[in-house]
């Protein structure tokens, strides 16, 4: 089992390496969220029939799916036995705080002076929704391949991909 762990955050380390969101929407994003990343094992030692925590952002939900295309060719798996028959449940924790602004601590600052109001009450409301974590772990059954019962699963330990990354 270590190997197989082993291999599967190393994989998810690669795929940070390559999570490369729409910057617009990094820019307008001021979110701490869990993506639950359900996969299988193939015999060959592949991820297959991916699907994502369906609350995620589409821009996040894109991004992953380009990361995992890119390092799909490397990635593989030691896996064997019963291992190899089973779904795994990775949680993502994503941090998008750029588009916070007037973030930790910093209000005011002399480059707030510059904003609106009406862009001060965006910045404070995009903080009051900053996480988004709980939302996942409701919906953790509810993925973006349609299935919503309970899921027979190896969840792993979570995986986190720490500040803004684009």
């Amino acid at each position: 089992m270590a190997a197989l762990t082993d291999d599967i955050y190393n994989i998810f380390s690669k795929m940070i390496d390559h999570y490369h969101p729409d910057k617009d929407s990094v820019n307008n994003s001021c979110q701490e969220f869990c993506v639950f990343v359900k996969f299988n094992i193939s015999k060959k030692g592949k991820l297959s029939n991916i699907a994502y925590t369906k609350t995620t952002p589409v821009f996040v939900q894109q991004a992953l799916i380009k990361a995992f295309k890119a390092i799909e060719p490397l990635a593989t798996i030691r896996v064997s036995g019963t291992l190899a028959t089973r779904t795994y449940i990775l949680p993502l924790q994503l941090t998008h705080n750029e588009g916070c602004g007037l973030q930790y601590g910093s209000w005011p600052s002399p480059e707030d002076e510059k904003l609106t109001e009406e862009m001060k009450q965006v910045y404070k409301d995009r903080q009051l929704r900053f996480s988004h974590s709980p939302e996942s772990i409701w919906n953790i059954t509810n993925f973006t391949d349609g299935r919503k019962d309970v899921v027979d699963c190896i969840l792993l330990s979570p995986f986190q991909s720490g500040g803004i990354i684009f």
